[in-house]
């Protein structure tokens, strides 16, 4: 299997290509289905960070990706993360800012 990290880039590479549709729609998780917590959040970086976990709770605080704030808790989800961002761009139709957002989100993993 491919690194988490690989798959990581690769979904966000194809986000940025396909800015209209959503992460549940890349065509890897047909191959890549097995992966439960990948695809319970549909993060292979939320993956990788449960993975790194000792108890398995809080994992968000060893996220691998650098979202740009000090929060250990959700730092994707936090209003004005690039990750928000690419889902308010999404949602109002504005491909270019979501195709621009998902590469930075696909560079973000340290």
């Amino acid at each position: 299997m491919k690194s988490h990290r690989t798959l990581h880039r690769e979904l966000w590479q194809w986000l940025a290509e396909n800015p209209s549709q959503s992460k549940g729609n890349w065509p890897g998780w047909i191959t890549y289905q097995h992966n439960l917590r990948a695809n319970a959040t549909q993060c292979w970086a939320c993956a990788k960070a449960a993975q790194r976990s000792r108890i398995g709770l809080n994992h968000c605080s060893r996220c691998p990706c650098d979202w740009q704030n000090n929060v250990k808790y959700n730092p994707c989800l936090i209003c004005g993360s690039s990750y928000d961002l690419w889902r308010r761009a999404k949602d109002c139709g504005n491909i270019a800012e979501a195709s621009r957002l998902a590469l930075i989100i696909r560079d973000s993993w340290k």
